[in-house]
C-alpha cells in the first residue's frame, strides 16, 4: 500500500496533523495534587538543606575551629532552606496521572522569600504515580521534554 500526497491533499495532512498537535499539546495540560506537591516540596528542601549544611559539615569533618558568628551564618542558611514555596506549577501528563501515567511538571521555586541558592528559579521534574507508593520525583528534566510531553 503506497500513499502520496499531492498538491491539496498534502496541504490537508500538513493542516491535520498540526491541529492534533495543537490539540494534544493543550489537552495534557493538567492539575497537579497537593500529595505530588508536597513530595515534590520534600524532595527540594532536602536538596538546599544538603548544600547549605555542607560547609558546616565539612569544617566539623576536618576539625577547623568555627566561630559563633559562622555558625550562626550557617544555621540562618540551613533553617532557611527549609523555607521552600512555588512561585508557579505547571504540569504536563495525563489527565488523571494515577492512569499509570508521568507528568512532567514546571515549578518556579522561592527559597525563604527570595531565589534558590543556586539561581535557578525554574525547574523541571518528572513525576510519577504508582498505586503503593503514590506520588515520587523521578529525575529532573528540561524545558524541552516539559513542551514535548503530549502523550
Amino acid at each position: 500500500m503506497e500513499i502520496k500526497l499531492n498538491g491539496m491533499g498534502a496541504v490537508v495532512g500538513v493542516v491535520l496533523l498540526g491541529g492534533l498537535f495543537l490539540y494534544r499539546s493543550a489537552s495534557m495540560q493538567t492539575e497537579l495534587e497537593t500529595e505530588a506537591l508536597d513530595e515534590l516540596k520534600a524532595y527540594l528542601v532536602a536538596e538546599y538543606t544538603g548544600v547549605q549544611a555542607a560547609p558546616l559539615s565539612d569544617a566539623l569533618a576536618t576539625g577547623q575551629p568555627l566561630d559563633g558568628d559562622a555558625v550562626q551564618a550557617m544555621a540562618e542558611n540551613i533553617l532557611q532552606s527549609v523555607e521552600v514555596t512555588f512561585s508557579s506549577v505547571e504540569a504536563r501528563g495525563f489527565k488523571d496521572a494515577r492512569d499509570g501515567g508521568d507528568a512532567v511538571v514546571k515549578v518556579g521555586i522561592l527559597v525563604g522569600g527570595g531565589p534558590p541558592p543556586d539561581g535557578e528559579s525554574t525547574r523541571y521534574y518528572r513525576m510519577r504515580y504508582r498505586s503503593l507508593t503514590g506520588w515520587k520525583v523521578g529525575a529532573r528534566t528540561s524545558a524541552w521534554a516539559y513542551r514535548l510531553k503530549l502523550f
